[in-house]
């Protein structure tokens, strides 16, 4: 569930200084201590969101993994 509540919480974080989206899925000169920032290009904007979207399918896929591994732990401690 983290990386959902990451990609949630990017605008909260960034105001508080903080940036948990991963530098390597950024070019080397982005500034991704400047999520924030008004003076953002529209391929800045679009660079975050595009990195909102890979983290959400990342969870994704941790999730469908998680779904299929289910059924090899006992019905009491899955609730």
């Amino acid at each position: 569930f983290q990386l959902t509540n990451i990609s949630r919480d990017v605008v909260e974080d960034a105001k508080r200084k903080r940036v948990y989206l991963p530098k390597t899925w950024f070019s080397p000169d982005f500034p991704i201590n400047e999520i924030l920032t008004s003076h953002n290009h529209h391929e800045e904007k679009k660079a975050i969101f595009t990195a909102i979207l890979k983290l959400l399918d990342l969870a994704d896929q941790y999730y469908r993994s998680a779904d299929q591994g289910m059924v090899y732990i006992p019905p009491y401690p899955r609730m």
